[in-house]
């Protein structure tokens, strides 16, 4: 059985370090393996763009440079919808037995090619963001309703058959948004193939990590160390994958040694510098949780489900004054409760997801009927092809 999807990320984006990155990969092999599929194919904007949609890609990128912000993210989202299905695609995603759509950007691209697919076969949007905030939600006011209106129209049309959201709170609104289609949340809980050790914390000094790719700017670091030396706190800083000043800097990692260091600490730093009430998927918030750490979040970088044991801040003075209460063993054992919970939450999501693509097969999705595909690496299209329990994993 094969299952094709479709992503709005390049090449180069597919190898990013980043939450989005690693719900994709992990979500997509769930997804298979529940399925039983034993090829996935996965289609990039590399492999649908036309003409037009990389002018508007160039377009979008010189507007970026020119500090028109608003109106490169148009052209961004444009792009999406300028894509092609080129005959070799279609007959692919035709001759595939459920196909996944990667984001709102995915499921715009995927509706080029829908008039060409035989009826009944199955689509499952991942959807990282509820759309008509992010990434819609950054677009020129009159340009807001026209993707808004495309986007309920293709999840209305019966073609998706199930969304699968990272939050409840997403899937609330989904519900409202499309009536009729099946919703399941999976909370961004992304564990890796072995449990985390969470028995390395230190009990002389608190261990604060920070993501560097997407941490806390330099000049809120730099303060937040001076105020807890101020406050006389045994402390270290630890940024994994960037710089940040004062901190020990750890470089990117594969995901399971990823999450080992961040066990190491006590706490983690989920900072959003974002002034919108949304701030993504949060993928960072659970990784926290999962490496036993209490995750402090910036005031809008809260979103999700509750942990038992995390903290708000709005500043570093309030930040340093929260960490200042606590002692390593107390955040140690909160760290295990978040972790235990966090397990817990990932456990009932497998069984929900479960039972939600076992119903799509049994009530649509068809064995394949077309030979394997011919294509290989080295061509145009790019294709991965796994084998079920092959072993790999997401990393990020």
């Amino acid at each position: 059985m094969r299952l094709a999807y479709v992503t709005w990320r390049n090449r180069s984006r597919l190898r990013e370090y980043s939450g989005g990155n690693v719900a994709r990969e992990y979500l997509i092999a769930k997804v298979a393996e529940l399925a039983g599929a034993d090829e996935v194919v996965e289609i990039t904007v590399e492999d649908l763009d036309s003409g037009a949609s990389r002018i508007l890609a160039g377009v979008g990128r010189l507007l970026s440079s020119l500090g028109a912000t608003s109106l490169a993210a148009l052209m961004r989202e444009l792009r999406f919808r300028a894509v092609s299905c080129p005959d070799r695609i279609a007959d692919l995603l035709a001759g595939s037995s459920i196909l996944v759509a990667d984001h709102v950007r995915g499921l715009l691209m995927l509706s080029r090619c829908l008039g060409r697919l035989p009826r009944g076969i199955p689509i499952v949007y991942l959807a990282h963001d509820f759309h008509v905030e992010t990434p819609y939600g950054y677009l020129p006011r009159a340009s807001r309703g026209h993707f808004e209106g495309i986007v309920r129209e293709l999840l209305r049309g019966g073609a998706v058959r199930l969304i699968v959201t990272v939050t409840l709170r997403d899937k609330h609104m989904y519900e409202e948004e499309a009536p009729g289609i099946g919703v399941v949340a999976f909370p961004a809980v992304f564990p890796p193939a072995r449990p985390v050790d969470l028995s390395r914390k230190p009990d002389d000094r608190i261990v604060v990590n920070m993501v560097g790719t997407h941490g806390p700017p330099p000049a809120f670091v730099s303060k937040l160390s001076e105020l807890l030396r101020r406050d006389g706190v045994r402390f270290e800083l630890v940024s994994v994958g960037g710089p940040a000043p004062g901190a020990a800097h750890v470089p990117n990692l594969p995901r399971d040694q990823f999450l080992q260091r961040l066990a190491e600490g006590h706490a983690g730093i989920n900072y959003s510098g974002s002034t919108r009430p949304q701030s993504g998927i949060n993928v960072k918030r659970m990784d926290f949780a999962l490496a036993g750490d209490v995750p402090f979040s910036h005031h809008l970088s809260v979103t999700g489900e509750p942990l038992p044991r995390e903290h708000a801040f709005i500043d570093a003075y309030d930040l340093a004054t929260k960490l200042s209460q606590f002692s390593p063993r107390e955040l140690a054992e909160w760290g295990r409760e978040n972790a235990r919970y966090a397990m817990a939450l990932h456990e009932r999501a497998v069984r929900s997801l479960g039972e939600a693509v076992r119903g799509l097969l049994r009530r649509g999705a068809r064995p394949r009927t077309r030979a394997p595909s011919p294509f290989l690496r080295n061509d145009s299209l790019y294709l991965s092809q796994y084998r079920r329990n092959s072993g790999r994993r997401n990393s990020a």
